[in-house]
């Protein structure tokens, strides 16, 4: 191998998600690799208050480091997305989709080149971490598109939180885990109703509710940052007249967890009568010096691994920013428009 080259061996633990299902065979790309990985390194500068050496820019104007990517995988299988193989994946499923997933059981190799030694230095310093803490592709921080060294002794484990799934679930493939990070995520953010099968068929309904656990985002927002849970105002809002409580503070804490343009609310009872489930637009007043906030993805990373025999579901969580506190968003069904305000305290997602 020439001194101007360094080489990795890749595990796929989970599907990568692809936007154009006429490449087959697509798997982890370099143009999305290599950007990713330049930005994780100029952070890691920033945070060691040094800048990155010019020499190792491609240009004055630019902030692209000067290497190249090569990935090399071998017996890649793609398949249409569907309800059953793809849990928290929310576009157009089912053959004519525009996604599919990409994924080979044969290791890949990731080459890198530069004639900066000193830079294809850094590059084999910091590659193990980068991965450990990226996903890539679609759904990303939900697990998909989960990639490490095929040496699972780089990973940083005791720094780490983690998921360990019990075996008494037989978790026996990437869906599976896919799946058990879909519940887990759920409880976190708004809880879980269980169901049992009985036939309300005057109802048209089938399911029944015997018991709903409360979200921790919730548990955390009402004991901890003492506010109150947002949905019985969105509910009082948008299906009923019901009365809030006097002196209670409602705030929006769900977008803490991931902010899009839209949002969904449902409600299932035991009877399966007066159900509910409807969409609402979400939008920002526009009231920071930044600009007005359109999205803001989760800020919690699932990173999948499989071991030998079980499977590790790490957990990384980045900082809710300080635009995000205190910030007003309109919920509009096309017939009103009310307001609520994110929480004025910030979330310590370590604790959540």
């Amino acid at each position: 191998m020439s001194k101007f080259e360094i080489t990795f061996e890749l595990t796929q633990h989970t599907p990568i998600i692809h936007f154009q299902a006429d490449q087959a065979g697509a798997t982890l790309r370099a143009t999305e690799l290599k950007p990713k990985f330049d930005r994780y390194l100029r952070e890691k500068f920033r945070e060691n208050k040094v800048g990155v050496p010019a020499t190792w820019k491609t240009s004055k104007n630019h902030e692209a480091l000067d290497y190249k990517v090569k990935i090399i995988a071998k017996d890649v299988k793609s398949q249409y997305i569907n309800r059953n193989n793809g849990p928290m994946f929310f576009a157009n499923m089912g053959p004519g989709s525009d996604k599919l997933f990409s994924e080979t059981r044969q290791p890949i190799v990731v080459e890198f080149f530069s004639f900066q030694i000193d830079l294809l230095a850094e590059l084999k310093k910091h590659f193990s971490e980068f991965l450990f803490v990226t996903n890539f592709g679609t759904r990303q921080s939900k697990g998909y598109g989960s990639f490490f060294l095929s040496d699972l002794s780089h990973i940083p484990e005791a720094k780490t939180p983690y998921l360990e799934i019990p075996k008494y679930l037989m978790i026996e493939n990437e869906v599976s885990v896919l799946h058990f990070i879909n519940y887990y995520y759920q409880l976190l953010k708004s809880g879980i109703n269980y169901f049992k099968f009985q036939d309300y068929s005057s109802h048209n309904c089938r399911k029944r509710v015997v018991k709903y656990e409360h979200g921790f985002l919730k548990q955390y927002v009402i004991n901890k940052l003492n506010y109150t849970w947002e949905k019985p105002w969105i509910k009082s809002q948008f299906i009923q007249e019901i009365p809030l409580k006097k002196g209670a503070t409602y705030k929006f804490a769900r977008a803490f967890l991931g902010l899009y343009p839209s949002a969904k609310f449902e409600q299932k009872n035991e009877n399966c009568i007066n159900n509910y489930r409807f969409s609402l637009n979400v939008t920002h007043e526009n009231r920071t010096q930044d600009g007005e906030i359109k999205r803001f993805k989760s800020p919690i990373i699932f990173k999948p691994i499989l071991f030998s025999d079980h499977w590790k579901v790490f957990i990384h969580v980045s900082p809710i920013p300080d635009q995000l506190l205190d910030q007003t968003f309109i919920f509009d069904n096309n017939r009103s428009k009310p307001r609520l305000e994110t929480p004025s305290k910030p979330i310590d997602l370590a604790d959540l």
